[in-house]
């Protein structure tokens, strides 16, 4: 495993990531001004349910497949093709029993939300199920570029779409709905489009390939899941407890916060397949360069986006949103230490060691959840950014002392940044500012 071709990935990673955030900020500035707190918190309520049942219905398999692919051992297009399959027909069993659900739903989490809108919201789970197969898919042969392009797809159709739909046809959340639905729709399109002449695209079943899968997959599936719970669970109890407007005001500190983790995504994004590649020896001396540089880089912005918090909420996202400043600077300290983890873990899963990653995210979910119960009704959205910030932080500790048992790495050379650094932020300066498509590659 080259460190130039791993910076370069990462760099092109890194500036369709930004680019990303810009677009997501953007969407994010829109909808809360557009929308208000309240019909801004139904929105980010009626999104989490669909993004659940989509993760749910995952079952693990795309990681499975990136590390399968990185290996060799099975056929690219039987591992699609059962991934395709397996998509239609969850999604042909999760959307109407979703439909079936959306009274019970209006009368606990979505109370606020009108039944219309929770309905358009099931439509968007076959595209997200399929989208995210395929991104999986092309992250395994190792088309960072194409990758990346499907998020900013993705991030790019919906803002065009939220402006047309919000601001011009004055549909407010059922605008807001159709405009991510119909973006998922267009990345998949674009996703098929990429993979024809790479892999045959056809559906198949084939089980004893497909049952492999899923048992790796099983080790970093519940992972995943409960990642998210850890990640969202705040907003659907917060919806509950105290109703949409708290959950506007609370999604708009998470979106600040959570823009934070761009760079160690990107790096993570890269990391995983290329560790599926590489030796035990290899990874084990390249990923704490990697990890401990991402942990510096992200806490200097934290303490940045700290001292600015103020003005980058009130001026970007308006005054009604003044009470999301104190949740947001509870949330940087825990934002800004999960960074670690996101990196770290892919590199657990690279190492096909996704069971780590599971008991990680457990042990967040566990803090989460107790937390979020004692601290929301007490202290509101203040409550539940506390609960995450601890959660975040448990989740990177157990992350750590897995990756340091797995790779005898002493957790100072995994966190602190040494001497020999130097010459990799150099080089990555270059390629940021250019000077390395004109010299070449120094090494």
């Amino acid at each position: 495993m080259k460190a130039p071709g791993f910076i370069k990935s990462t760099v092109s990673t890194l500036a369709t990531r930004l680019l990303i955030m810009v677009l997501a900020s953007l969407i994010g500035i829109v909808a809360a001004r557009a929308l208000g707190p309240a019909d801004l918190g139904a929105f980010t309520v009626a999104l989490a349910l669909p993004a659940l049942v989509s993760l749910f219905l995952q079952f693990g398999l795309g990681m499975a497949n990136v590390y399968y692919m990185g290996q060799g051992k099975y056929p690219v297009d039987v591992l699609l093709g059962n991934a395709l399959s397996l998509s239609l027909i969850t999604s042909g069993i999760a959307v109407p029993v979703y439909i079936a659900l959306i009274p019970l739903l209006t009368r606990t989490v979505a109370a606020e939300i009108e039944p219309g809108v929770l309905m358009l919201v099931g439509l968007s789970i076959p595209p997200a199920l399929v989208g995210g197969h395929l991104s999986f898919i092309l992250l395994g042969l190792q088309d960072i570029q194409e990758y990346n392009l499907l998020r900013l797809i993705r991030n790019g159709g919906t803002l065009i779409l939220l402006i047309l739909f919000i601001l011009v046809f004055q549909m407010r959340v059922m605008g807001a709905v159709l405009a991510v639905t119909l973006a998922w729709t267009v990345m998949v399109v674009r996703a098929f489009w990429a993979l024809r002449g790479k892999v045959r695209i056809r559906l198949t079943w084939n089980w004893e390939i497909l049952r492999e899968c899923l048992k790796l997959g099983a080790k970093g599936y519940l992972g995943n899941l409960f990642q998210f719970f850890n990640y969202r669970l705040d907003v659907l109890l917060l919806g509950f407890f105290m109703g949409v407007t708290a959950v506007g005001l609370y999604a708009t500190a998470v979106a600040a916060a959570e823009a934070l983790w761009y760079l160690p995504e990107a790096v993570g994004t890269v990391l995983f397949p290329r560790i599926a590649l590489s030796s035990s020896e290899e990874a084990s001396s390249f990923t704490p360069v990697v990890t401990r540089s991402v942990f510096f880089l992200t806490l200097i912005f934290g303490v940045i986006m700290c001292a600015l918090s103020y003005p980058l909420i009130t001026v970007l996202f308006g005054a009604n949103y003044e009470d999301s400043v104190s949740p947001l600077r509870l949330l940087l300290p825990g934002v800004v230490i999960l960074s670690i983890s996101k990196v770290l873990s892919s590199d657990l899963g690279g190492r096909g060691l996704l069971l780590y990653n599971t008991l990680a995210a457990l042990s967040g979910l566990a803090a989460t959840v107790a937390l979020d119960l004692i601290l929301i009704p007490r202290f509101g959205i203040n409550g539940a950014a506390i609960a995450s910030s601890v959660s975040y932080s448990l989740n990177t500790v157990v992350v750590l002392c897995a990756y340091v048992n797995a790779s005898g790495k002493p957790l100072v050379q995994v966190l602190i940044p040494q001497p020999a650094d130097l010459k990799i932020y150099f080089r990555l300066w270059d390629r940021l500012s250019g000077a390395a498509f004109l010299k070449g590659d120094r090494q």
